[in-house]
Order: C-alpha cells, then sequence, then structure tokens
C-alpha cells in the first residue's frame, strides 16, 4: 500500500465519520412522530373529585330544565333582597328607602 493510497482511505473514514456525527447530532436529527406526540399522551394527572358535577348524577335529567326558570327568578329576588341588605346594613333606615 503506497502512501497515497493509505491517506485517502484515511481521509475517506474520517470524512465518514465526520458526516455521521453532524447528522447524528440533535440539531440535524429528524423528529419523530412518536417524539412530537409524547407530551400530548402522557398520562395526566387525576382530577380531583371536588371538580366534579355533583349535579348531573344525583338530579333526574329532566328535572333541572323545567325548574331552571324558577329557580333564575328566585336567585335574582334573593340577589337583590341580600345586596340591598349588604350595601346599607340590615337595621339602616337607608335600606327601606333603597
Amino acid at each position: 500500500m503506497t502512501g497515497a493510497v493509505a491517506g485517502a482511505t484515511l481521509g475517506l473514514v474520517g470524512a465518514g465519520g465526520a458526516l455521521v456525527a453532524v447528522t447524528g447530532s440533535p440539531p440535524m436529527r429528524r423528529i419523530r412522530l412518536t417524539q412530537r406526540l409524547a407530551p400530548y399522551l402522557r398520562d395526566a394527572p387525576r382530577r380531583s373529585r371536588l371538580l366534579e358535577d355533583p349535579l348531573h348524577p344525583t338530579l333526574l335529567p329532566g328535572l333541572l330544565p323545567l325548574l331552571a326558570p324558577v329557580l333564575v327568578a328566585l336567585a335574582r329576588r334573593l340577589d337583590v333582597l341580600v345586596g340591598v341588605r349588604r350595601r346599607y346594613g340590615a337595621g339602616s333606615t337607608a335600606a327601606a328607602t333603597g
């Protein structure tokens, strides 16, 4: 083997190693689908039972829509009554003159 052939072989092996190192580095590597979807598919922490809707399983499904207008009207009247008392005080004469 002559010196020129040995140098060419050594240069080819070095260039191939450099090419593999550069293409394998994180900025040059292609992102795979599993890597892109992994953050969305991780196990989510379990929700608190305090955040669950307690009205849906306990009441009949058709009862709440029927009573909704009555409950809204009662809530508005109560808000007006409590709002006036909270603003002026329970025993104030300004609450009566309103």
